[in-house]
């Protein structure tokens, strides 16, 4: 009986995708908006994992011209310098303008982009050991010590610039690549003045 059941769930989900992909393939290309899902990496201070998310609102049939927002998260950070290492870094674009830098219309849509929003990080308590200060009792009277950085949670205004492409197929699919960077608006020493992420993902919609 189990068997059976299992069978026949296997059945009814493979005649679902089956629909499901006949419905996508018969359908033409995005026109009003589409919505991307990447994976990737964070590039500085030190490599770390990424996922983001974006929506495209089409300002044209011909998808020329895009608005909507985007979001990254990157975690799990590799060795940063002293006091850089991230627990959690979130960038936020509220508005994000493409603009297509090809023919509009065709499957390949490579873009340019603008956009601004804010970004949360949140990064331990850290020590650098082994920095030499002046004990102040002569020119050449130094100390070895210890810097400690505290722990922060910060959020900040950026603007984020970039460049990627789109792959459409005859379909509501594409594939998506971008390299963003971001630039923070306010000055926090441990936070690089510009952080970029390499993105590659799926893009679909209507």
């Amino acid at each position: 009986m189990d068997i059976k059941r299992s069978l026949c769930a296997s059945a009814g989900a493979a005649a679902l995708l089956t629909l499901l992909y006949g419905t996508a393939a018969a359908r033409g290309r995005p026109t009003v908006a589409t919505d991307a899902f990447y994976v990737g990496t964070r590039l500085a201070p030190g490599a770390a994992l990424l996922a983001g998310w974006d929506l495209d609102v089409y300002l044209s049939r011909d998808r020329a011209w895009s608005l909507g927002p985007g979001v990254s998260v990157a975690v799990l950070g590799s060795k940063a310098p002293a006091g850089a290492e991230q627990d959690l870094l979130v960038s936020v674009d509220v508005a994000r303008l493409k603009i297509a830098v090809a023919e509009a219309g065709g499957a390949w849509r490579p873009h340019l982009f603008v956009g601004g929003g804010f970004a949360w990080v949140r990064m331990p308590e850290q020590v650098e050991s082994g920095v030499t200060v002046s004990t102040g009792e002569g020119p050449d009277e130094n100390a070895t010590g210890e810097r400690r950085f505290p722990e922060l949670d910060e959020f900040l205004g950026i603007v984020s610039f970039g460049a990627g492409a789109d792959l459409f197929s005859d379909g509501p699919w594409a594939f998506a690549f971008a390299t963003i960077s971001h630039v923070r608006l306010r000055d926090i020493e441990r936070l690089p003045e510009v952080w970029t992420e390499l993105v590659l993902g799926v893009r679909f919609g209507l």
